[in-house]
Formats: structure tokens, C-alpha cells, sequence
């Protein structure tokens, strides 16, 4: 699909989120198949469905700031 491209790549992302994640507004994204990156990683984020949101990046940073501040 992608020959064409020069640097192509893929990936797959999925959203997971538990019943206690989702109470509290929070999710996580699992990144897999990344080219050119060494396996998978898992990153939280905090949502804010209340104000139309999908994703809060002051909550995320402050919630957990050892996956957002390097």
C-alpha cells in the first residue's frame, strides 16, 4: 500500500481502559509494530470526556510525570 514512500512505516495502537480506569478518566495506549523502534510500550494518559475532550495534557503530565517529563 505504501511502496511508493520513501520512509514508509507502520503501526498499531490500541486503547485500553478498565472499569476503574474509565471511572477515573484515564486510558491507556499500547503502541506495537513500531519500524524502527525496539519493542512495545505502554503510555497513560488522563481523558476529560466532561469537556469535550479526549485527552487532558495538564491532568496526563501532572498524574504521571515520570512517562511525560524526560
Amino acid at each position: 500500500m505504501a511502496k511508493g514512500l520513501s520512509e514508509s512505516f507502520s503501526f498499531v495502537l490500541s486503547l485500553n481502559v478498565t472499569k476503574d480506569e474509565y471511572e477515573n478518566n484515564s486510558l491507556r495506549i499500547h503502541a506495537d509494530k513500531i519500524r524502527n523502534f525496539k519493542g512495545s510500550f505502554t503510555f497513560p494518559i488522563i481523558t476529560n470526556y466532561d469537556r469535550d475532550r479526549f485527552y487532558d495534557r495538564a491532568r496526563t503530565i501532572e498524574k504521571f510525570p515520570e512517562n511525560y517529563n524526560k
